[in-house]
């Protein structure tokens, strides 16, 4: 029972581990479509201020479109830091959950030889006594059978 109770934290465990492992191929995942969305956010922002300052002959508003393509730059670049900054915090976290789970599985797996080693005394002392039980069996039949062939002879 005990082991059978230690096999289903075991698989429960391990079911854990994968669901994460899931979890953090998708935000992998989710990490590089973000990271392409925000490569080609950038090249239609570079085409629009391209477009722009073909429309417009200045240099004066050439130099404010760059400035403002810089800001708005800057920006996109700040919130896909704070987004890859966050999910490396996920993906540390994660990985010192897996390290936690793979320590206790650790530990849990040097423990089971012991548990088999009383497993396979208790089979091993199971079957003594079956043993045990069936000769005493046999033994009382010939004792049975010894007094009614006496006590038939005595008649």
């Amino acid at each position: 029972m005990l082991l059978k109770n230690e096999n289903e934290s075991l698989k429960r465990k391990q079911e854990d581990y994968k669901s994460r492992e899931e979890k953090l191929k998708s935000f992998r995942k989710r990490n590089a479509e973000l990271a392409a969305v925000a490569r080609r956010l950038e090249d239609k922002a570079k085409i629009l201020q391209q477009q722009n300052l073909k429309k417009s002959g200045e240099s004066h508003d050439t130099e404010s479109v760059r400035k403002q393509f810089q800001k708005q730059r800057a920006r996109e670049h700040a919130e896909y830091s704070k987004s890859l900054l966050a999910k490396e915090k996920e993906i540390e976290e994660l990985k010192r959950q897996y390290q936690i789970l793979a320590e206790k599985i650790s530990s849990m797996s040097k423990q089971l030889p012991q548990n088999s080693r009383l497993y396979e005394d208790q089979e091993e002392l199971e079957a003594i006594i079956k043993q045990a039980a069936k000769e005493r069996l046999h033994l009382e039949k010939q004792v049975v059978r010894t007094r009614m062939s006496v006590s038939s002879q005595d008649l």
